[in-house]
């Protein structure tokens, strides 16, 4: 349970060797090129994913209806992923994000600097012998520092976040996702982070939580979302995959409600 790799270690991971797949099979290689958020890549989000010597992702190309943005990572000596930041397209340098570490290697806090507004945020991750145990959100205040505006607290099981419980500023619960998983390893957690800070399509619907599936150690099989206010209502989802041949990459994702319908799909290319 303990999470004491390095983001840089961690996203080597997304790309574990494996066989060559059989050739009516999506998935060809290890490396994520494509990740499509629907069935039709002519009308859906669209990203693609441009590699390294290093095998690191240094751009992310999303491209959404007529829209094209062009997202370029940066990493430090150690190879974590220290910036984000949005290199062309309808708004350049808007917004853009830091990631500080710990001496363990773990995130320690995710910044987020809006150019064109003059807006920030940043989260703060807190945890107890590698163990995340919170994470905090603090905004710009009008008197020009810096206020608390929520936070959440989660429950590890077997390296996983089982109860996520989401506050604002006042202690009030807000609402509480509860999640259960998959054998297989999680092969989405540079994705997780690219949805909720930056480029990557869909990740928050298709988990049921956004940079917090960075931290787990299986893919997500199904949550349920329980509101505590009359804005919003109960949900429970599960989610299904579809794999290359040895069963590691997942090349299909869909969301099902609770009658079982298909709420969302993804596809994912490899090379």
């Amino acid at each position: 349970m303990k999470r004491t790799l390095s983001l840089g270690l961690l996203i080597a991971v997304l790309f574990i060797s494996c066989k060559k797949e059989n050739s009516n099979r999506p998935a060809t290689g290890t490396r994520l090129v494509k990740l499509v958020q629907g069935n039709n890549a002519a009308t859906d989000t669209v990203c693609n994913f441009t590699y390294n010597a290093a095998g690191q992702v240094v751009s992310v190309d999303r491209v959404e209806n007529s829209y094209t943005d062009l997202y370029a990572l940066h990493y430090n000596s150690q190879g974590q992923l220290d910036s984000l930041y949005q290199a062309e397209g309808n708004s350049v340098g808007f917004p853009t994000k830091g990631f500080s570490y710990n001496p363990d290697g773990t995130l320690s806090e995710i910044r987020i600097n809006d150019l064109i507004f003059d807006f920030g945020s940043r989260y703060v991750f807190y945890y107890n012998n590698g163990f995340l145990l919170g994470s905090e959100c603090y905004v710009q205040s009008t008197g020009g520092g810096e206020e608390l505006k929520e936070y959440s607290l989660y429950t590890f099981e077997n390296g996983n976040i089982v109860k996520l419980e989401f506050y604002d500023a006042e202690a009030n619960l807000i609402y509480r996702r509860n999640f259960t998983y998959s054998s297989h390893n999680n092969q989405l957690k540079l994705i997780s982070l690219l949805e909720d800070f930056g480029p990557a399509a869909g990740m928050y619907t298709m988990t049921g939580m956004g940079f917090e599936g960075f931290f787990n150690r299986n893919l997500v099989a199904g949550y349920t979302f329980t509101p505590f206010s009359s804005s919003s209502f109960y949900e429970e989802k599960t989610i299904s995959y579809s794999f290359n041949s040895n069963a590691q990459l997942p090349i299909k994702i869909e969301t099902k409600n609770l009658s079982n319908a298909v709420e969302e799909t993804w596809h994912l290319t490899y090379e």
